[in-house]
């Protein structure tokens, strides 16, 4: 290795480190990231962030917001309702998804406060917010979805609209049930 090599390494490992302790979220996995935003959510709570990223906190799939809490939330002024959480998903789909009770009071609460959130799309998959509620079988996220003008005939990045994802759905729910037919009714197996 050549001197100014050496030193231009010795240089960057320098300046790689001095980033790392000025920002270390940049050094982390998107993952990492939502769980960490996640715990300082629970732990500081709606006054105490400076931004709040709903798509990071119900990530996981089980975190969801009350109705209460998610009002306090859009008052607030400091929410990024178009973040998307690692997989892509915007808040709305996160919402979309959702079994929680509260999802479809939610959705409307989300739409009334940004209308235009009902067509956005998935990062990178582009789907719509009414393609995931088809994939999940949401019925009654469906319908709010299109009372505030969702696209019906919406096209993903693999050419799929929301009836496809609909089938889809009901496809996977038909295969599981007869996947548990041999269990629940073995003499009807010879």
């Amino acid at each position: 290795i050549h001197a100014g090599q050496c030193y231009r390494l010795v240089v960057m490992d320098i300046e790689q480190e001095m980033l790392h302790q000025l920002d270390p979220m940049r050094f982390m996995s998107g993952p990492v990231v939502c769980e960490m935003h996640r715990h300082e959510y629970w732990r500081k709570g709606i006054d105490g962030m400076q931004m709040i990223i709903p798509s990071y906190i119900m990530d996981d799939g089980e975190s969801i917001f009350t109705v209460t809490e998610f009002k306090k939330i859009l008052a607030s002024g400091h929410v990024d309702l178009d973040a998307p959480c690692p997989m892509g998903y915007r808040t709305i789909h996160c919402i979309c998804g959702h079994q929680s009770e509260d999802a479809p009071v939610l959705l409307k609460l989300l739409l009334e406060y940004q209308p235009r959130l009902v067509n956005s799309r998935a990062a990178s998959i582009t789907e719509t917010p009414l393609m995931a509620a088809c994939a999940y079988g949401r019925k009654e996220m469906v319908k709010i979805l299109l009372e505030y003008q969702a696209d019906p005939f919406a096209i993903d990045y693999a050419g799929r609209t929301p009836e496809d994802y609909a089938k889809q759905c009901c496809q996977y729910m038909a295969d599981v049930l007869v996947a548990s037919v041999p269990i629940i009714v073995p003499e009807l197996i010879k």
